[in-house]
């Protein structure tokens, strides 16, 4: 159980990582945009716990 707990966190981790990069090559495009979602989601985090 342990080791499926850890490849699932391996790839979770990848998974952010990748998706990371992604808004990075648009944040060149449209860095307004993603401040923004970011912002949004800040707020959403505090207001979650």
């Amino acid at each position: 159980m342990i080791t499926i707990a850890r490849n699932i966190l391996a790839a979770l981790s990848a998974l952010a990582l990748v998706v990371s990069l992604c808004a990075c090559q648009q944040a060149q495009d449209s860095g307004h945009d993603i401040g923004r979602s970011i912002k949004k989601a800040g707020q959403l985090g505090h207001s979650g716990s």
